[in-house]
């Protein structure tokens, strides 16, 4: 994990046996994270936009520490997802990126994912 300064960044290759389709969905399901998504303990979209993106409030949590969070998220169906914190008390920076293509075999899906951040508060680094 590469660490420099306070910043982040998290690449990771992946075959999952999902369709792209699929694991687009799961990951575009932004409101249903506090079902599934460690930590996440809200999750709700508060705004669309006209070329499809849209805003999302989450909270997460660990024990005493709550915080939340708005971020924008881009989607290019079913290709790629971005997501860019555009609201948060928590992070400098926090942008997650999922890229979907086809895998070795039909009905799988290579996933790369990315997630580069920097907490604003020593505390958490």
């Amino acid at each position: 994990m590469p660490y420099h300064h306070g910043h982040q960044n998290h690449p990771s290759p992946s075959v999952l046996g999902y369709s792209l389709e699929q694991l687009f969905d799961v990951v575009a399901a932004v409101d249903f994270y506090h079902g599934f998504v460690p930590w996440c303990q809200r999750s709700e979209m508060l705004k669309h936009y006209p070329d499809g993106s849209f805003d999302a409030e989450l909270e997460i949590g660990f024990k005493f520490l709550v915080e939340s969070y708005v971020s924008h998220v881009e989607l290019e169906r079913p290709k790629r997802i971005k997501t860019t914190v555009s609201q948060s008390n928590l992070f400098d920076h926090l942008i997650n990126i999922w890229e979907f293509s086809p895998g070795p075999v039909p009905g799988t899906c290579s996933l790369y994912f990315l997630v580069d951040f920097k907490f604003l508060s020593p505390l958490y680094r």
